[in-house]
């Protein structure tokens, strides 16, 4: 079962390091700030919300530096943890057009080079040779590689876990590497990893924390036998309809209707029909209707 994660804090730990701070060597890693490649991201804080309309995305902009020499091809592989994680887009930065070739992949995208062994994204571009206009990227300098977009689709039911964006994550470890303009080819020990902590929901008092913005978030549990959960906000008074529907589109039960006031609400159906009378299994849509906002949610109730 899929629950809804929501963004509580921003980075928690970083380092923001000065060029002539940021150590010597063969380095790869993240931020959340595509123009400061120093602002390291690493280690973020979610909280499991199920009444939070918070976008549960989190977009990472991979970098990369080389001191040991000029940088003429690069393969960056990551994986992540498909339990907490998954990857919703990928995109490599536009500076390695000129080279031979490119391309970013990541399971499920169709592309012959898409990593299967475990969940993992890879960008890679060939060597840059003489003769096809363009140069090798400098030495001691930071480059951006390309920008990973994460959506978090668990959340834990009583413990903070923690799932990190590694190489580790994907074996062999150390896989991201660059080439020089010979094409030998040195790896990149020395990563920073993105770390993403996500925290239990612990619960908010109901019409409290008006959001910005109108949201409702899919059923918990579901499928359901007794009871589910409708989780939505309204960022103003407004009049609401919060509705079931069977599968030929008829009304069966209507859970709110009526005037509602700024905040955020959970509902809960315990399957029944507005006679009181048990529905048959099977499936059915709920519904929420304000004069700014409408969205259904799909709901199974079993037997």
């Amino acid at each position: 079962m899929r629950k809804m994660v929501a963004l509580a804090a921003v980075m928690l730990i970083g380092a923001t390091m000065l060029m002539a701070d940021f150590p010597e060597g063969n380095w790869a890693w993240f931020t959340l700030d595509p123009d400061n490649p120093y602002d390291q991201a690493l280690l973020v804080s979610y909280v499991s919300d199920p009444v939070n309309g918070v976008d549960e995305t989190i977009t990472l902009h991979a970098w990369q530096k080389c001191d040991d020499h000029d940088v003429a091809g690069m393969e960056y592989v990551i994986g992540w943890d498909p339990q907490y994680v998954e990857v919703t887009g990928m995109e490599l930065d536009a500076i390695f057009d000129p080279f031979m070739f490119k391309g970013t992949n990541y399971p499920g995208d169709g592309n012959s080079g898409t990593i299967d062994t475990l969940p993992a994204a890879r960008w890679y571009a060939a060597v840059c040779i003489a003769g096809m206009g363009c140069n090798p990227l400098p030495a001691g300098e930071p480059y951006h590689v390309g920008t990973i977009t994460l959506h978090i689709t668990s959340a834990p039911v009583a413990e903070t876990v923690t799932t990190f964006i590694d190489t580790t994550a994907y074996p062999p470890s150390s896989h991201t590497s660059m080439a020089d303009p010979t094409g030998t080819i040195t790896t990149v020990p020395e990563w920073s990893p993105f770390c993403i902590m996500i925290t239990p929901y612990t619960g908010v008092e109901e019409g409290t924390q008006i959001p910005i913005t109108y949201y409702m978030n899919k059923l918990t549990p579901n499928p359901f036998k007794s009871n589910t959960a409708i989780a939505y906000g309204i960022p103003k008074d407004t009049e609401v309809n919060l509705s079931v529907y069977d599968a030929t589109g008829r009304k069966v039960r209507t859970l709110v209707s009526g005037h509602v006031k700024a905040g955020r609400y959970t509902v809960s159906w315990d399957g029944l029909d507005d006679a009181g009378h048990r529905l048959a299994s099977g499936t059915y849509f709920v519904r929420l209707v304000t004069k700014d906002f409408s969205k259904m949610e799909k709901a199974l109730l079993l037997k």
